[in-house]
């Protein structure tokens, strides 16, 4: 078997022996793929802590689905396909998350005049659409807060 194949054959018996619970052979697969694992997230230029874990669920879908890979000598496709998706799930949940000065955003939804919808939208990079229930959510939140106090 020239040397190459050999390799391929190795990795599939790993993923295999990983799978029946080995974890000598896990620990293989982890010294051989963090790099890579580690490099997608450099490429999406994650913050430390969500590379971290972008890191974590990687190797945690692994463990989930190491059963099931129907080609386990091409571990690395996979490994690296998914640490892909759970960067961009991990940019997309960042999208949703907006961090803005509160005394400058409540200030803006309780103005008096109130400040055009259009204006805050430029401001603030949120859909016109969007303002209006987040300035509900902060005013339940107001009420909760005053209610406990």
């Amino acid at each position: 078997m020239p040397e190459q194949d050999a390799g391929i054959a190795d990795v599939a018996q790993l993923v295999r022996r990983a799978a029946k619970g080995d974890h000598w052979a896990w620990e293989r697969l982890v010294d051989q793929y963090a790099r890579l694992i580690w490099a997608m997230t450099r490429d999406f230029k994650l913050v430390e802590s969500d590379a971290a874990d972008v890191f974590q669920a990687t190797w945690l879908r692994l463990l989930e689905n190491i059963d099931r890979l129907e080609q386990p000598a091409r571990v690395g496709s996979w490994l690296a396909a998914t640490a892909r998706h759970e960067c961009l799930r991990c940019l997309s949940a960042r999208k949703k998350v907006m961090l803005v000065h509160d005394d400058v955003t409540l200030k803006m939804l309780m103005a008096d005049p109130p400040v055009p919808y259009t204006e805050i939208s430029d401001q603030l990079g949120l859909p016109v659409g969007s303002i209006g229930p987040t300035r509900g959510r902060c005013l339940e939140r107001l009420r909760l807060l005053l209610q406990a106090s």
